[in-house]
């Protein structure tokens, strides 16, 4: 770079002139610091090389490389800056200048240096996030009555309830200044194989207490978690030896920004087979209730 050029952009970045090279608007509302007196934006949450936040709040304590505050340059870049920068990576990417030390006699002040800087987008933000969680959502671990692999008898009523139960899930991450948070809300069905309709669960299911009242009575409370099987299995009655159930925790997800974005995220199912083989006995059923 020619040294008057190099000159005239570091008086342009140190001089009362600055005014006009220098956008004192923040780049990201709330997080860049207008100076009143020096009539430019302190940006010291910026993901780039520059300004720590000071401890305690205040101003930005002086970087650790001996450079200067980032500011954020305005109009149309110079060869140098696109140069020092490369050129603009997306079309909303702003582009940022500081001056550094410069054993350079031409240059008084320091050395003019240039960074883009790209806003991170909170939707891949929270994509991201909903990738990481997702693998390690477990499949269900089931508590059934009768326990799995007892037969259940003709029109007695079974349970099943989910014992790595993990409630609502929140997990955050930032990039920078911006965070993106990730709800996770679980529901648990039940399909028992037998032709009949999926059970809609409330909470983690329900486990047959018998400290709480008859069989049928928690059997037909709402939201139970409970399925009575009409139809025994077996082969020789044409039917498969057990009934092929399986049991299925569905997250569904929602996200939210600090910049007021959100949306929805595909949801997650794991399943969990839960076979049932169910017998006829020929007696007479006496409800205890």
């Amino acid at each position: 770079m020619r040294p008057r050029l190099r000159v005239a952009v570091a008086a342009a970045l140190l001089s009362s002139a600055a005014v006009a090279v220098l956008d004192p608007a923040p780049v990201l509302a709330g997080h860049c610091v207008p100076d009143p007196i020096e009539n430019y934006a302190v940006c010291p949450h910026l993901p780039v090389p520059g300004t720590p936040p000071s401890p305690g709040g205040g101003r930005p304590a002086p970087p650790p490389d001996g450079c200067g505050r980032w500011y954020r340059y305005y109009g149309v870049p110079t060869p140098y800056a696109l140069a020092d920068a490369g050129p603009q990576p997306t079309p909303g990417a702003v582009l940022l200048a500081r001056l550094c030390p410069s054993t350079d006699v031409y240059l008084v002040g320091g050395e003019p240096e240039f960074r883009w800087y790209v806003a991170p987008d909170p939707g891949v933000l929270a994509r991201d996030l909903w990738v990481e969680v997702s693998g390690t959502l477990p499949a269900p671990l089931l508590g059934t009555d009768p326990p799995q692999g007892v037969h259940s008898i003709l029109a007695i009523p079974a349970f099943v309830q989910v014992e790595n139960w993990t409630g609502v899930l929140t997990p955050s991450a930032c990039n920078g200044p911006l965070c993106a948070t990730v709800t996770l809300t679980p529901a648990l069905t039940w399909d028992p194989g037998d032709g009949s309709p999926v059970v809609d669960c409330d909470g983690n299911g329900t486990r047959y207490d018998r400290f709480r009242g008859g069989l049928f009575e928690q059997a037909r409370r709402a939201g139970a978690c409970t399925h009575t099987y009409f139809e025994a299995s077996g082969e020789h009655r044409d039917r498969p030896e057990a009934w092929p159930g399986i049991v299925s925790v569905t997250w569904t997800i929602t996200w939210t920004a600090t910049n007021g974005e959100g949306g929805t995220l595909p949801p997650v199912t794991r399943s969990t087979p839960l076979p049932r083989a169910v017998d006829e006995i020929e007696a007479v059923i006496v409800d205890v209730d």
